[in-house]
């Protein structure tokens, strides 16, 4: 009876180690399917073009991507983990802006999207982003953790002030130039003239402008201009005859 209780006692050790094994293989593979997923989720932070961070409710960082490490002048994105703003290269005045706008993301559960602002990097340049930000819910009312990814869109806006800096450039050599200048939309009015404008009609231009349509205008269609100005706006080369046109039968059309 003693030998029978040793087999029943050497059977259950057996089974209780066959459990072990299983429930070991079990947790071996769960934590290889974590690493796996992990590493996967950090390939893709890592390969999109946004600079993307995530801090906890005090601001503190909690981790970031590949990209935004860069940016902050860190050899690796695990080197952001506690450190806050005021750890890096940003201006205090920049920082104190981004922690303004975590603040109201977090008080407001409401994400904050196309936060036009600045960055200075560690080698002292400054460039301007792009920035959203989210607060991050996990099975709770209260968010755990603010997400944000930006944009680098320097270039962008270079680009967009230098078209404008031409613009006015232009405008202004225009509105400068000895000969009358006016522009029209698509539909015919009259948006913007020169001073040689004025001075050869001898009218104020902002009596015409958004008012005066060229398409519309009744000596235009009696001197037979019209097809050739209609052509002109549907973009086809068109030479306008020479016309005599007396503005103030405009003014009283009107």
């Amino acid at each position: 009876e003693m030998d029978k209780t040793r087999e029943e006692l050497l059977t259950e050790l057996r089974e209780l180690r066959t459990s072990l094994e299983e429930i070991t293989n079990g947790y071996e593979t769960s934590v290889s399917e974590l690493a796996q997923a992990n590493a996967i989720l950090n390939a893709i932070l890592d390969t999109i073009p946004q600079s993307v961070f995530w801090k906890d409710a005090h601001g503190q960082f909690l981790g970031c991507n590949r990209k935004f490490a860069n940016t902050a002048g860190l050899q690796s994105p695990t080197e952001i983990l506690g450190k806050t703003d005021y750890d890096l290269p940003w201006t205090k005045a920049e920082s104190d802006s981004y922690r303004d706008d975590d603040r109201e993301v977090l008080r407001s559960l409401k994400p904050k999207f196309h936060i036009i602002e600045s960055i200075r990097l560690s080698n002292e340049q400054t460039i301007w982003v792009d920035t959203s930000k989210l607060p991050l819910f996990v099975d709770s009312d209260e968010p755990i953790a603010l997400l944000g990814i930006y944009e680098d869109i320097t270039e962008r806006r270079n680009a967009l002030e230098e078209s404008r800096a031409q613009e006015q450039r232009f405008s202004s050599l225009v509105q400068q130039s000895p000969i009358s200048y006016s522009l029209y939309d698509a539909k015919g009015f009259l948006v913007e003239a020169n001073a040689a404008f004025e001075a050869l009609w001898m009218v104020q231009k902002e009596t015409l402008l958004n008012s005066f349509n060229i398409l519309n205008s009744e000596q235009v269609t009696e001197g037979g201009w019209r097809s050739a100005i209609q052509r002109a706006f549907e973009g086809e080369s068109a030479v306008i005859p020479e016309m005599e046109f007396d503005v103030s039968r405009e003014h009283a059309a009107e």
